[in-house]
């Protein structure tokens, strides 16, 4: 908990360019891996070209509440 709060103050402070979106992408990935890691979660990716790529969207066929947790280990985006 204290690596998400640490990183999401580097972050916001800042400012706004290329190097922030960078960084902000490799934390993010990062932080919902430890997030899955602790749950004892094992993700296999099939398919991989199949993967949404800039602007796309990504969904799950049957959605919970860690579907956000484990496709935010693969790819960055808005909740």
């Amino acid at each position: 908990v204290m690596y998400l709060w640490l990183a999401t103050a580097m972050i916001g402070s800042l400012p706004s360019g290329r190097l922030k979106g960078c960084i902000y992408a490799y934390l993010y990935q990062n932080s919902f891996r430890i997030m899955a890691r602790s749950l004892s979660s094992v993700i296999n990716i099939h398919n991989p070209e199949n993967k949404p790529r800039n602007g796309g969207i990504c969904t799950a066929n049957h959605t919970s509440v860690l579907d956000v947790c484990i496709l935010s280990t693969q790819t960055t985006f808005s909740l």
